[in-house]
């Protein structure tokens, strides 16, 4: 019983209370449904078998909690076939609360948008999002890959991340969802952006020159976020200007002469019902956090995240990257863990170049509230850091395929032809070039410029902030 008062001694915090209330018009709403449809007696039945299962658990009255607990599963298909037209009926008078259905679409999808950019821009992760408009896109764009997926933040995100295959690609929005991601624009040919623009911003803008789309971008050098329209260039300052710019604002007219009907003769029956409600919700909740009491053990393989190393080392890959961690809290709780909210932190910022054993401790972890760590395996792990040195690497294309039959390069042209790298002193003497992205030859029947990237080994780092853009230049003829 004193479990039973620490509960309700919970219900002073405001998240609780709110809790509540969103239970309490839930509640409220499906009686209010059962009662339009006179199935409210067969309601008043269930809610009293409901009432007594909640006594049963708050009184820990194991043998009535067991029988509510294995009769409930069949219950609940019979409660979706027995109300099935009241279900249907409740839907949709849910879904009729939304009177402009489109303009909340829009207005989400530019939330949406600003929320998911500035993400991006804190972040330092380049983006390229085109919203088309009237004038087609087809010629100018080339098909990248299908998608056809509603947006989402962590969609947008898994998209533009660093190690997404289509990362420096665009996507397009239509009909509100991505349709095509990937993407490449036409690069702009116009001297309207600053030579340090890169060829992200230079691509939105050749695109906004040549059409009515509007093009956003997120720079990954500075983290600004952009929108192209009608060969224009906005910087943002903050989140919610975004917003702003894509919303079409329109005033809604409110009908002040609608009145409200109803009689004071039926307001205490309202308010018996809303009371109803309150009190049932509240014992609902009380249910759920008393689930909660119930403690549990769970072994759960996280990976190990190594941050922070020193400027001038570097951290061998051979390395433990995972550890195996004993875990307690409420079984709720434990239930909807997965191991991306768990967190097994090395700080390598005060570490020494060679080999050294690092223990592993509970601070390392980051964990949920009411979970605590009880073991971790290993308790401790090996690790090397390696000193880097600077040294200057050729840049050789990495060609896959030949010429059809016929057809022979003179001639090969790379700019940059030299990169200077910072590279773990170990490898120093052994890499001497670094390759390009695949160069295919299949098809190539005439000179050509091919622009790629350049694909580094594990710990090369380029002497600036990022890696040049590579052009190869194929002097291709026929073979006399």
């Amino acid at each position: 019983m004193s479990g039973f008062f620490q509960l309700f001694q919970e219900l002073s915090d405001w998240r609780v209370l709110l809790d509540i209330i969103v239970f309490a018009a839930f509640f409220y709403t499906i009686y209010i449904t059962l009662r339009a449809s006179g199935t409210w007696k067969i309601a008043v039945g269930l809610s009293l078998a409901a009432f007594a299962s909640i006594i049963a658990s708050l009184l820990e009255l194991r043998g009535v909690e067991w029988l509510f607990t294995n009769l409930s599963q069949v219950a609940v298909i019979a409660l979706l076939i027995i109300f099935q037209p009241e279900v249907r009926r409740f839907l949709e008078h849910s879904i009729g609360f939304g009177k402009n259905l489109a303009n909340r679409e829009a207005k989400s999808l530019a939330v949406l948008l600003d929320e998911a950019l500035f993400d991006l821009s804190r972040r330092r992760w380049g983006a390229l999002i085109v919203l088309p408009g009237k004038d087609p896109l087809k010629q100018w764009l080339t098909p990248g890959t299908l998608l056809d997926a509603h947006p989402s933040h962590s969609l947008l995100l898994s998209i533009f991340d660093p190690d997404s295959p289509g990362h420096d690609g665009a996507i397009i929005i239509e009909r509100g969802k991505v349709h095509r991601f990937g993407v490449r624009l036409p690069l702009s040919v116009s001297d309207k952006l600053p030579k340090e623009y890169g060829t992200r911003h230079h691509a939105a803008m050749g695109l906004a020159e040549k059409t009515d789309a509007v093009v956003l971008a997120v720079s990954e050098e500075r983290g600004v976020v952009s929108v192209f329209r009608n060969g224009r260039i906005n910087e943002l300052e903050k989140q919610g200007e975004l917003q702003d710019s894509l919303l079409v604002r329109r005033e809604l007219q409110a009908d002040k002469n609608k009145k409200t009907s109803g009689s004071s003769g039926k307001a205490w029956r309202v308010v018996f019902e809303i009371f109803t409600s309150m009190f049932l919700a509240a014992l609902f909740w009380l249910v759920v956090i008393s689930s909660r009491t119930d403690m549990r053990e769970v072994f759960m393989l996280v990976p190990i995240e190594y941050s922070r190393p020193p400027v001038n080392l570097l951290l061998s890959e051979d390395r433990l990257s995972e550890a195996r961690l004993l875990l307690e809290g409420p079984a709720s709780v434990l239930d909807i863990l997965t191991p991306s909210q768990v967190r097994l932190k090395v700080d390598l910022s005060g570490f020494a170049a060679g080999r050294q054993l690092v223990n592993l401790t509970k601070e390392n972890v980051e964990l949920p509230k009411k979970i605590r760590v009880l073991e971790i395996q290993p308790a401790n792990v090996t690790l090397e850091l390696q000193n880097l040195t600077l040294t200057r690497l050729k840049v050789k294309p990495q060609f896959i395929g030949e010429l059809q039959d016929g057809y022979k390069v003179q001639e090969i042209e790379i700019t940059p032809a030299l990169v200077d790298v910072i590279v773990p002193v170990e490898k120093e003497s052994s890499q001497k070039e670094l390759l390009t992205t695949p160069i295919y030859l299949q098809g190539i029947k005439s000179s050509t410029t091919v622009y790629c990237k350049i694909v580094a080994p594990y710990g090369f780092q380029p002497q600036d902030k990022r890696w040049p853009d590579v052009s190869v230049k194929l002097d291709v003829a026929p073979v006399k």
